[in-house]
């Protein structure tokens, strides 16, 4: 953790692999995916996907969490123990596409559409072992030592994109449009959470509590068009314009 130059191997970190433990797939970890191709009719076709991500990761120290750590400034060594971390992740993707064909106006049209979602919650913890304190050595005189003291962190969070897009692509002899928009709409909000007493002295660091429906999450919505249009200068299409403009949002961490 680099409190010192020196550390023992009680205060090392070892990393952990842990699957998340809430939500409707509690404990399962990995990924796993669904798909489904399904053709209609000769002019008409969808795909459907679903992914489910459930993964995590933490650091653990080696001599567990039931003695406290701390740090002799003196001779730059590190003593007892460290902290626990953990960030569970169950992440959901869902991704449906279709595109249909259909003549008209003298060309051909292929309209596209499509819908996507993504779910990405976090739930995350870090506890410094002991009695939540790190202590620190500067002599051996009375007055020359400190603590630092932590309370437990929590933080649960999520953060939602939805996004809807609808397109046309127009051929029509040597020349060829598209056109198209689409909608996004990015949500972020904390979720319920709550972190016990720091434990030698609750009446300063009490247990504190997040209700979620006293708190304002953020929210965007965007809408990008797209246009473009490519023309052949001659039948042989040997030499093409293309002309287009398009605007984007940029999709944001939670």
């Amino acid at each position: 953790p680099g409190y010192a130059g020196t550390e023992p191997d009680s205060i090392l970190f070892d990393q952990g692999d842990f699957g998340p433990d809430f939500g409707p797939f509690s404990g399962l970890k990995g990924l796993f995916k669904i798909e489904d191709n399904h053709v209609f009719s000769q002019n008409f076709f969808m795909n459907a996907k679903y992914a489910y991500f459930g993964w995590g990761y933490g650091f653990d120290p080696r001599g567990g969490i039931e003695s406290s750590g701390g740090v002799d400034t003196t001779t730059d060594t590190a003593y007892g123990s460290s902290l626990q971390y953990r960030s569970l992740r169950p992440w959901h993707v869902v991704d449906v596409s279709g595109s249909y064909f259909k003549e008209g106006m003298g060309g051909n049209h292929e309209l596209r559409f499509g819908f996507g979602y993504r779910a990405n919650p976090v739930h995350s913890s870090t506890r410094y072992a002991g009695n939540g304190s790190v202590a620190f050595k500067y002599g051996d005189g009375p007055g020359e030592s400190t603590a630092i003291l932590y309370r437990d962190r929590v933080a649960y969070f999520k953060g939602t994109n939805t996004d809807f897009y609808l397109g046309d692509t127009f051929t029509k002899g040597r020349m060829t449009w598209n056109a198209g928009l689409r909608y996004d709409i990015q949500r972020a909000s904390n979720e319920a959470s709550a972190a016990s007493a720091q434990r030698l002295i609750p009446d300063i660091f009490p247990a504190v509590t997040v209700d979620p429906s006293n708190l304002q999450g953020l929210e965007w919505k965007n809408i990008s068009p797209r246009v473009a249009l490519t023309y052949a200068l001659d039948e042989a299409r040997k030499t093409v314009v293309r002309a287009s403009y398009a605007q984007y949002a940029g999709q944001m961490n939670s």
